[in-house]
């Protein structure tokens, strides 16, 4: 994936966030959050990661449980230990066989600005 513009932000496994979090670079997140996360550069998310989140970035990669809303512009990888319960918006798709999803999909249709 592409960088960000901004630093890297790291959210480690055994580290809970709850609120808002906003930055302009890249997140890899394997912790536990809650509330809303913004990305202007790429989220990843870890497989030992727990998310009660909506989700916005450019371009995503998830491998651990996610529940809420997300809305990624350009592409959004799924791997085969990801389970997703929620709304995914995306430009592009990828779904490795395990993974699992429960919401409803829209592609082709970037986050509005």
């Amino acid at each position: 994936m592409a960088k960000g513009s901004g630093a890297d932000t790291i959210i480690a496994k055994g580290v809970e966030m709850n609120g808002e979090l906003r930055v302009d670079g890249n997140i890899f997140i394997d912790g536990d959050v809650k509330g809303t996360v913004i990305s202007q550069g790429d989220l990843n998310i870890g497989s030992e990661a727990k998310i009660e989140a909506n989700l916005q970035a450019k371009n995503a990669i998830v491998a651990g449980v996610l529940r809420g809303t997300v809305e990624i512009s350009e592409r959004l990888e799924i791997l085969e230990t990801a389970e997703i319960t929620g709304d995914i918006t995306a430009g592009v798709l990828s779904v490795a066989g395990g993974a699992t999803i429960n919401g409803t999909i829209r592609m082709g249709v970037g986050i509005s600005e």
